[in-house]
């Protein structure tokens, strides 16, 4: 996201600017995955199993999009993302960081440079999307991750990994 965007609202911890549209953006497209049927249900049925909160698939799955989108990562210069259970941060303090009150709507989200908020009942697919925002900025340079182009690559990648199962343990 742009400091042109509107209404944008400035986290200074984390860098992030984001508005209320971009929040709202995410929420919908969650809603709509989930109204046609492909967030209800794993490809795979490993994926059934495996918790996004697990370092080892965390590393796997990072792996994997790192791959697909031709990146070498580097840890030295650019830290791995931190993986946080989005329901452990109260009501206020996801407020706080959003900048604005989400009424206590919660989504999958990526905030820059590197922290992912997952909902406890999100599957590896979606870690997948949210790491593909991660190196869509901290390797790409998007910085803004309202365009079409931006989601649908997250999008694109993520039934990538659906449709192969790649990344899950066989």
């Amino acid at each position: 996201m742009t400091s042109e965007s509107l209404h944008a609202v400035e986290d200074e911890s984390v860098g992030l600017q984001i508005t209320r549209r971009d929040f709202l953006k995410g929420v919908c497209g969650g809603l709509a995955l989930s109204a046609i049927g492909l967030d209800s249900e794993a490809v795979e049925s490993k994926e059934k199993d495996e918790s996004p909160f697990d370092h080892e698939v965390q590393r796997r799955l990072l792996g994997f999009v790192a791959k697909t989108m031709d990146v070498v990562l580097d840890t030295d210069v650019i830290s791995l993302p931190t993986v946080v259970e989005a329901e452990t941060i109260s009501d206020a303090d996801f407020n706080q960081m959003i900048g604005f009150d989400t009424e206590g709507h919660r989504n999958n989200l990526f905030f820059p440079p590197s922290c992912i908020l997952l909902l406890k009942k999100s599957k590896a697919h979606s870690l997948v999307h949210e790491y593909v925002h991660y190196i869509q900025y901290n390797y790409k340079g998007y910085t803004d991750g309202t365009t079409d182009e931006v989601e649908n690559q997250a999008v694109r990648i993520q039934n990538i990994f659906r449709e192969t199962g790649e990344g899950v343990v066989r």
